[in-house]
């Protein structure tokens, strides 16, 4: 249940065999370059156009890649310039749009910043606002804003009922802390649509607590124990889970437990970061909202 580059088979019958092997290929993470499109001409043509209008160029892509479940059209790879399209719905309605961007070139040279995190998330909202489809823009809420090495990063997190979606269901947009030009942003791929998410639970949140603690005992894992193991609800899929984080005694490692809402079935794994970032950010008192905006 790691965070990982997010993959449909819907892709299989638009481009034929060849990407049916980076299907399975990227579903185990990573990326997988050089794709061919011209299996599906239409598609090549139509993934062509979207990306070239988005930059304002005539100029051809130079190739494409296969990135988190979207065709990368990448228009110079060496200077990291490319727009990312997704094209899951083709098959059906004709329809490919852009659902990233980046140019490396507009990475800050530096740790420094002089523009302020308000200045930064009002840029970051002006792409959310101009390129995130209103049906998709509806179910994102603020999730973290940081500053990592001269860039800001803003994260919109995908909930369905209050209650966050994990798997890189987020859009994301980063912002140069000295220029303000937005550097990249993505927006992840909706796996499943809300009125199909189930949250009924029958598992209480003390249940999943207790049932979490026991799991770690009884595998005799070497993990601290808390007496009060805080646990975030969230949705895997379409399944509610009750999540927890158990710090290892011994070194920095996490161990990530799970506990479904519904049948109470207790699974164990590692570290989860996309899970501890959407914990920490809902923990009491944290900020739900972006500086300086409100929703």
């Amino acid at each position: 249940m790691g965070r990982q580059s997010r993959v449909s088979r819907r892709l299989i019958p638009l481009l034929g065999g060849f990407l049916l092997w980076a299907v399975e290929a990227t579903a185990h993470g990573g990326l997988v370059q050089n794709i061919d499109l011209s299996a599906s001409p239409d598609l090549e043509r139509a993934v062509i156009r979207v990306a070239q209008q988005y930059l304002g160029t005539t100029r051809r892509p130079e190739s494409f890649d296969h990135v988190n479940g979207k065709v990368s059209a990448n228009f110079d790879r060496s200077a990291g310039v490319a727009v990312l399209v997704d094209v899951l719905d083709y098959g059906r309605s004709g329809r490919v749009r852009v659902f990233g961007f980046k140019d490396e070139r507009r990475l800050a040279k530096g740790a420094a910043s002089r523009i302020s995190p308000t200045e930064a998330v009002t840029r970051a909202r002006k792409v959310f606002e101009r390129d995130i489809p209103p049906e998709m823009r509806a179910e994102l809420s603020p999730l973290s804003l940081r500053f990592l090495s001269g860039t800001y990063v803003a994260k919109w997190i995908r909930t369905v009922g209050g209650v966050p979606i994990l798997g890189n269901e987020a859009f994301e947009v980063g912002v140069n802390g000295v220029t303000g030009q937005v550097v990249y942003w993505e927006l992840g791929l909706f796996d499943f649509p809300s009125h199909v998410i189930d949250l009924s639970l029958k598992v209480s949140a003390d249940e999943a607590r207790r049932r979490a603690v026991e799991a770690v005992r009884e595998r005799a894992l070497p993990h601290v124990l808390l007496t009060a193991v805080p646990v975030t609800l969230v949705v895997h899929g379409r399944e509610p889970y009750y999540g927890a984080v158990f710090a290892a005694s011994d070194s920095r490692d996490r161990l990530y437990v799970t506990v479904h809402g519904r049948g109470g079935r207790v699974q164990t794994g590692p570290r989860n970061e996309e899970f501890e970032e959407v914990a920490e950010a809902l923990r009491p008192g944290v900020a739900r909202t972006f500086p300086g905006l409100t929703e």
